[in-house]
């Protein structure tokens, strides 16, 4: 370290030499210094400007950006993520998933969101090959989407992502750091527009090899045309209807909350899940084939994806299958209240 402390002094004497010049003080006491390398060495140590010792920092902030003494910019993933974290944190508490702010308006707060996470995404993108700090961030934007989405926090990152048309961080950064790279090639919006294609072929490859929200994948197989569309927002009873993720005794079974996960309301005995309760369970038939009716399909039609398609196609569509969801699951939900009183009701009959 020797050699490190004497190019230090031969750089602050030329440092000073010239502050002096132009009629200015450096602050010693207020220098950071690290130190950058690839070797297993010690990193913290103290070093000498002038009179003054310092201690070597393990980073140091230059332009927003903290630099590690690896150049692996962890340091400043983590503080990124903490930061975003505290300021989605802070907006959620104003969100209520029924009768809050529409869709639109919760996009505001991922803007705010992605804006933190991705400055100075030009020079850190490659970081985000390491694992555990892409996941650091895509734990901060996931809460930001399950939020707009008005969903239940167990749906899955790939989902939520789809169904809230945000790209994964890791996309985003990596497109602004290929748009920088191309700066000096010309028009930026055609470099934009070219890398933008790039991210969503990317996207839509890591959503058909995903195993996770497969009930979305289902509704939703191809992003571009999902994203592409031009109306209709989610709300809390359409997003479980896209999730799966809501009052199905499948899905509180797994939770265990409900003992069993068949359906309670019909004779079919099968596992109540999103695919049962819309297409499938004869308690909401007459609401389906109104539903069916309106929209101009058939029940020898594979609902699901027929269903979803006509959505996409319309403003109107789209509203009634939001209609259909909504007054099912309403419904739904007030038969469980009635199951659970009743069961209230019973339980201290049965232990006198």
């Amino acid at each position: 370290m020797d050699s490190a402390q004497a190019k230090l002094e031969q750089i602050m004497t030329r440092v000073t030499e010239w502050m002096e010049e132009h009629s200015l003080a450096l602050a010693t006491s207020k220098t950071e210094v690290v130190i950058f390398t690839r070797k297993r060495i010690p990193t913290i140590i103290p070093m000498r400007i002038g009179n003054t010792e310092i201690t070597t920092k393990p980073a140091a902030r230059y332009l927003g950006v903290m630099l590690d003494t690896k150049i692996t910019f962890g340091e400043h993933l983590k503080r990124t993520a903490d930061r975003a974290a505290q300021k989605s944190a802070a907006l959620c508490h104003l969100m209520r998933n029924i009768n809050g702010p529409r869709p639109c308006k919760r996009r505001l707060m991922m803007t705010v969101v992605e804006s933190i996470l991705l400055y100075g995404a030009e020079v850190w993108a490659d970081a985000l090959s390491v694992a555990y700090l892409r996941q650091r961030l895509i734990a901060v934007q996931r809460r930001g989407a399950l939020r707009i989405a008005c969903a239940y926090r167990t749906v899955s990152e790939p989902a939520i992502f789809v169904l809230t048309s945000v790209i994964p961080i890791q996309l985003m950064a990596s497109e602004r750091k290929r748009i920088f790279d191309r700066r000096n090639e010309g028009d930026r919006s055609r470099i934009a527009k070219e890398e933008r294609d790039c991210t969503m072929v990317s996207w839509q490859e890591i959503w058909t090899r995903e195993y996770r929200g497969r009930w979305t994948a289902r509704l939703v197989p191809n992003i571009q045309k999902w994203t592409d569309r031009k109306h209709g927002e989610l709300n809390f009873f359409l997003t479980q209807f896209f999730t799966g993720h809501g009052l199905f005794y499948a899905y509180l079974h797994k939770m265990g909350k409900v003992t069993v996960p068949t359906c309670p309301h019909c004779q079919k005995r099968e596992d109540d899940d999103a695919l049962h309760t819309f297409f499938k369970c004869t308690k909401w038939a007459a609401e389906r084939s109104q539903l069916l009716a309106e929209l101009g399909l058939t029940p020898q039609i594979p609902t699901p994806e027929a269903v979803v398609s006509k959505m996409l196609e319309g403003e109107r569509s789209w509203s009634l299958v939001a209609a259909y969801a909504e007054s099912i699951l309403t419904r739904k939900t007030l038969l469980e209240r009635e199951r659970q009183r009743r069961e209230h009701l019973v339980r201290p009959a049965i232990q006198n």
